[in-house]
């Protein structure tokens, strides 16, 4: 009985093979598993990913019955900045309704404050609808020892078409900054 139950441990092996679902992750294609876990080294190659953020997996089957699926996943995010600059344009973006946009910003030494500026492009020669549209500006960075609340920014901006805001926001330098825009 425990003695059966040790025996089944130490009997344990299987032969897992692994699948990577993007180009920018690399994995050994099989391992063996064994009663006491095993770990596996891979490797992930942020450097020819566009900035944003970006998601992989690693799955890993049983090699002798791939039919169960996968036994385990082992998920990858990787969140690229956009380049340190002192000036960033986004250039004219377009919302759906419910949309959110987020943007990581790499911020420079020295900064201490970054200056949003979002503008309604719509213009109302060619467009019947004249109404304020909602826009949200959220702002957040992630500091050592401090709580979320304590280095983030939330903006409700209204704005009517052709019109222009300015918001300033404290930033800390050396440490990203998430950008992020909705439309309500």
């Amino acid at each position: 009985t425990d003695l059966q139950l040790q025996r089944k441990r130490i009997e344990f092996e299987m032969k897992i093979r692994l699948e990577v679902d993007a180009s920018w992750v690399e994995a050994p294609e099989f391992f063996m598993l064994m009663h006491n876990g095993r770990s596996f080294k891979f490797n992930v190659d942020p450097t020819k990913l566009e900035p944003g953020h970006h998601t992989a997996k690693i799955l890993g089957f049983d090699a002798t019955k791939p039919g169960l699926g996968p036994q385990f996943y082992v998920p990858i995010t990787v969140v690229k900045p956009i380049d340190q600059s002192t000036l960033i344009s986004l250039g004219e973006l377009e919302f759906e309704t419910n949309e959110v946009k987020r943007y990581f910003l790499d911020v420079p030494s020295g900064v201490s404050w970054m200056d949003v500026t979002v503008k309604d492009c719509r213009d109302t020669e060619v467009e019947k609808e004249t109404s304020s549209r909602l826009m949200v500006l959220h702002t957040i960075q992630l500091l050592p020892h401090k709580a979320y609340r304590d280095a983030q920014v939330q903006k409700y901006l209204n704005l009517l078409p052709s019109q222009e805001t300015v918001t300033s926001v404290p930033v800390h330098p050396g440490v990203t900054c998430e950008l992020d825009l909705a439309r309500y």
